[in-house]
């Protein structure tokens, strides 16, 4: 049964939904038996969600998956834009590539 509440993907439900998305096995990840206790868990979140059913990643796995790649892109553009914007700030430029000498408004 599908859970309607919006749901932040884990890294391991991630990793499953991704190789079930690529047609690969479940489990291509894992390595060492303990991380495949743990992923057994993870396994029954993903049905309990509705993610996947019968091994087979459903439309609502496929739509999960793609929102939180999205929101993991999102993600990755905020942080370059910021370390950007800190990296002017740091060598007294503005928005515009002006530098600031600290005595007054930036001239042109």
């Amino acid at each position: 049964m599908a859970n309607s509440k919006p749901h932040k993907l884990t890294p391991a439900q991630r990793a499953v939904l991704t190789n079930l998305e690529l047609g690969r096995r479940w489990d291509l990840h894992l390595v060492g038996r303990s991380a495949y206790g743990g992923a057994r868990s993870t396994l029954m979140s993903l049905q309990r969600r509705g993610y996947i059913k019968a091994g087979a990643i459903t439309q609502e796995g496929r739509d999960a998956l793609a929102a939180a790649q999205n929101d993991r892109t999102m993600h990755v553009r905020a942080d370059k834009l910021g370390s950007s914007a800190s990296a002017n700030h740091q060598r007294g430029e503005n928005e515009q590539g002006k530098v600031h000498d600290g005595d007054g408004p930036v001239g042109d």
